[in-house]
């Protein structure tokens, strides 16, 4: 999930029945998964900035791997959801990447 605030956060949430010996990284650094419900658990990346939206993060939990960013979300959101309203805000938020990078692009 997406949190779009000043900045974003992404959040990847996983269920397993135990994180006993299961270590959890976001690009090689431990971090410390959240307990969302009963065998649910979530790693949130947080301080994400607009230009950034596009930047691959590595997340690793136990012999599981993943690469994905902001627009991860974005992507499957366009391709899976039925929610046009959704659509639109992930439209709009690869279009304000897309401006972002040329913004700093510039060097101004």
């Amino acid at each position: 999930s997406l949190s779009l605030q000043s900045t974003t956060s992404l959040k990847i949430y996983f269920t397993a029945t135990s994180l006993s010996g299961v270590v959890c990284t976001v690009d090689g650094v431990a971090v410390t998964p959240v307990k969302t419900g009963a065998n649910e658990y979530c790693i949130e990346i947080e301080n994400i900035n607009a230009k950034d939206l596009d930047t691959n993060f590595v997340v690793s939990i136990g012999d599981c791997t993943l690469t994905l960013n902001a627009l991860s979300y974005a992507y499957r959101a366009m391709e899976y959801s039925s929610n046009a309203n959704l659509k639109v805000a992930m439209q709009a938020l690869y279009l304000y990447n897309q401006a972002a990078n040329e913004y700093f692009k510039s060097g101004v």
